[in-house]
């Protein structure tokens, strides 16, 4: 297969991720709906390089569904030293399968703003609000995003007969007695719509993919 290059950052241009290492998951919660996995940590990066993603494709067996087959997290230094929360990128990379091979979602966040590519589509959106579709279009897979306010809850839309994988993005949040953290992923087979979202920080961001 033919590996698509996704080199189209427009805000991100010059930026570069780092190699996905082929770390295994290290270990799974799971309940009657749900699969908690713990991920890789974060890789720190200077803003410069070219991306190469060779995708660990031995993690397919240890995620809560076959069509998620990496999730790996950069965090892009401005000044190259030292973590800034307000001025650094921070970029989250999940391949999703696609017929027989796959493609890359890439997330970056920066405070409120939110840089969504996903095949040939470049979105850029304001988390001003709770809950909201990331406005790609695609005949697999659904994308939204949530922001919470302060230690606030939210309950997510449920997608009836679909599969939901949750990623934290920033901070943490309570579900169902789990707590998801930017260092693992959460999947639901059955998502309640009357189950709360229970943000543990101050500032938390949710991305949501359903298929």
């Amino acid at each position: 297969m033919e590996r698509r290059k996704f080199v189209k950052y427009s805000g991100l241009a010059s930026l570069a991720l780092g190699f996905f290492p082929a770390n295994s998951i290290a270990s799974m919660t799971t309940k009657a709906s749900s699969k908690l996995v713990e991920l890789p940590k974060a890789l720190t990066q200077i803003r410069h390089g070219a991306l190469n993603l060779p995708f660990a494709s031995g993690l397919k067996k240890d995620m809560p569904f076959d069509w998620i087959l990496d999730v790996h997290q950069n965090i892009f230094l401005r000044d190259g030293f030292q973590r800034n929360l307000d001025q650094d990128l921070d970029i989250t990379s999940i391949a999703l399968k696609v017929e027989e091979g796959f493609e890359a979602l890439q997330v970056s966040s920066q405070n409120d703003q939110l840089q969504v590519i996903w095949k040939e589509a470049v979105v850029a959106i304001n988390l001003s609000s709770a809950f909201r579709e990331l406005g790609i279009r695609d005949e697999i897979y659904d994308f939204y995003a949530v922001r919470f306010k302060e230690m606030g809850t939210a309950k997510l839309l449920a997608n009836q007969n679909k599969q939901t994988f949750i990623q934290v993005l920033d901070g943490s949040v309570e579900y169902d007695d789990l707590v998801l953290t930017r260092e693992n992923g959460l999947g639901i087979f059955d998502l309640d719509p009357s189950t709360n979202f229970q943000a543990l920080s101050n500032e938390t961001t949710l991305l949501v993919i359903a298929r």
